[in-house]
């Protein structure tokens, strides 16, 4: 009986451990300034990203909802496609090695993006292909949290 609660407290113990170890609030996020007062390349880049899964938020909720209005879907289309080709822009010459891995999981977001938004286009015409939306949307999650440092 003594060894079980034993053994319950140092599971909770080791639990409340490992949560404060990784706790948000320990992790070093990708810092806005590098050194004077310039930006860091990174910094951009990953705002642009995020800035682009944002417009494909905006137009998945568009194209997941029936009936589609066509002229709407085309128009937040057009608005997704432009803000990942500005993102993409954004996120060459990184110099660091930091900068560079930011860059380098960015773009493997806006990649993702692309193909999730020509799902979305499939399915806004009526023809399927938005089954793997949030699979996907884990995978931008996971691109932009190893961009951010995270």
């Amino acid at each position: 009986m003594w060894g079980r609660r034993i053994l319950f407290i140092a599971a909770i113990a080791a639990a409340i451990w490992y949560l404060r170890q990784h706790s948000a609030s320990n992790v070093k996020p990708l810092s806005k300034v590098t050194g004077g007062d310039k930006p860091s390349a990174a910094y951009g880049c990953v705002a642009a990203a995020d800035r682009a899964n944002d417009a494909l938020h905006a137009a998945a909720m568009i194209a997941l909802r029936p009936p589609v209005d066509a002229s709407a879907w085309a128009n937040e289309e057009g608005k997704v496609s432009s803000t990942i080709e500005t993102a993409e822009s954004t996120c060459s010459g990184a110099s660091s090695d930091t900068d560079r891995h930011a860059a380098e999981e960015a773009r493997a977001a806006l990649a993702v993006m692309r193909s999730s938004l020509s799902d979305l286009s499939s399915a806004a015409r009526g023809q399927g292909g938005a089954m793997d939306v949030s699979r996907r949307q884990g995978e931008i999650d996971d691109h932009l949290n190893a961009a951010r440092g995270r």
